[in-house]
């Protein structure tokens, strides 16, 4: 009866590390796939060109409001 339970307990284990290592597996490949989402995101927002709408920027706007109402 004791290498009944034994056995038992040894195929749920050999079965349990069978999951841990295909969970590491799936863990493992998200892992790397967030990794180049990050640097394709980085880049992405480093490298996005500057657009220039023709109207200026919030400083310049606030400087050229200040200094028209001063000199008006």
């Amino acid at each position: 009866m004791t290498l009944v339970l034994l056995r038992q307990i040894r195929a749920k284990q050999d079965e349990q590390s069978q999951i841990l290592a295909d969970h590491t597996r799936r863990f493992d490949h998200l892992e790397k796939r967030l990794e180049d989402m990050s640097k394709v995101a980085r880049y992405s927002l480093d490298r996005r060109p500057k657009r220039n709408s023709g109207r200026p920027s919030r400083k310049n706007a606030s400087t050229r409001c200040s200094t028209s109402s001063s000199s008006s």
